[in-house]
C-alpha cells in the first residue's frame, strides 16, 4: 500500500510526463492489438471448413501466389476425378441484382458445383449446390446460395428465403440454401454475398461467355487431399497430366514459343487452409 502511494504521488507530482507516458501505452498497445488483428485475420487464421490442413491451392510455377485458370483448364482438371479426394473451382466478381432501373450491386461468386462439399461447409438452411446444378446451360430459373449476412440483411434471417426468387445480372435464379455465419468465402479479406454456378455464366454473359475461351483466365482452383495422400504426391500426379492437360487446352493463338512455355510450365500445389487473399499477398510483401 505504501509504494501504491508513493507511486500515485509521483504521478501526481509531474502530470504532463505522466499523461504522454499513459497515451505512449495506450497507442503502443492500441497499434500492436491493430497489427495482430490484421495478421490473425490474413495470416494466421484458416477458413472455417472442414480439416483446412487438407486443402491445396492450385498455382503456376511462374508467380507461386494466386493464379487464375481457364474453364478449359478447369474441366479436364475436374474431369479426373482421381486426382485427389475433390476439386472445386471459383471466381470472384459483382452481381447486380436490380430486375431493372437503377442498380443494385452485391458480392458474387461463380462456384464449382461441388465446391461447398470439397471445402467441407454445410448449408446453415436449405442445401448447397451439386454437379446437377453446375451443368452448362442449365434452364432459366438456376439454383443460387447466399450468405448469412446477406439473408439477414435482405430477408431478415426469414425461413421463408429459401424457394425465393432472386434476379442476377437480369437473370432468375431461386434461392436453394443459405451458407453458415461464419463462412464469408474462399477469399480472406472479401466476403461475398450470392454465389452461383459456374455453368450458369452462359445465361448471363450469352455469346460473350468465358466457358469455352482458352485465353480468359478468371477461375481459382482447390483440391482436398485424400485421406492417403501428401501435397507431394499430389504434386507429382498434376506433373504426371500437365502434358495431357496443357496438350488439350493451349489458346489456338499462340505463337510457336508462347506454346512452348505453355506447354512446359509445370504446376504448383501449396497448402489452402488459408484460402487465397490479395491482401494478405500485399502485406506479406516486405
Amino acid at each position: 500500500m505504501r509504494d501504491f502511494l508513493y507511486a500515485a504521488r509521483g504521478l501526481f507530482a509531474t502530470p504532463l510526463v505522466s499523461l504522454v507516458a499513459l497515451l505512449s501505452l495506450a497507442l503502443g498497445i492500441g497499434a500492436n492489438t491493430a497489427i495482430f488483428s490484421l495478421l490473425n485475420g490474413l495470416v494466421l487464421r484458416p477458413l472455417p471448413v472442414r480439416a483446412p490442413d487438407r486443402l491445396a491451392l492450385l498455382l503456376s510455377a511462374e508467380t507461386e501466389v494466386s493464379t487464375s485458370w481457364t474453364y478449359p483448364i478447369w474441366e479436364q482438371i475436374r474431369d479426373r476425378r482421381d486426382i485427389a479426394g475433390g476439386a472445386a473451382a471459383w471466381s470472384v466478381d459483382r452481381f447486380n441484382l436490380a430486375d431493372a432501373g437503377q442498380s443494385e450491386f452485391v458480392e458474387g461468386l461463380w462456384v464449382s458445383g461441388e465446391f461447398f462439399e470439397v471445402l467441407g461447409v454445410p448449408a446453415a438452411s436449405g442445401r448447397t449446390f451439386t454437379a446437377d446444378d453446375d451443368r452448362v446451360g442449365a434452364p432459366s430459373g438456376a439454383a443460387a446460395i447466399i450468405s448469412y449476412r446477406f439473408w439477414q440483411r435482405r430477408f431478415g434471417g426469414a425461413a421463408s428465403a429459401i424457394g425465393q426468387r432472386l434476379t442476377v445480372n437480369r437473370v432468375p435464379y431461386t434461392i436453394v440454401g443459405i451458407t453458415p455465419r461464419q463462412f464469408l468465402g474462399p477469399e480472406i479479406g472479401r466476403a461475398f454475398d450470392v454465389a452461383v454456378p459456374i455453368g450458369t455464366e452462359p445465361l448471363m454473359r450469352g455469346a460473350e461467355s468465358a466457358l469455352s475461351q482458352r485465353s480468359y483466365w478468371w477461375l481459382s482452383v482447390m483440391f482436398r487431399l485424400r485421406d492417403d495422400q501428401t501435397f507431394d504426391s499430389l504434386r507429382s500426379t498434376l506433373r504426371g497430366i500437365q502434358a495431357q492437360i496443357r496438350d488439350a487446352t493451349t489458346p489456338a493463338h499462340y505463337r510457336p514459343q508462347d506454346r512452348a512455355s505453355y506447354l512446359a510450365e509445370p504446376f504448383v500445389v501449396k497448402a489452402g487452409g488459408g484460402g487465397e487473399s490479395g491482401l494478405r499477398e500485399r502485406y506479406q510483401r516486405p
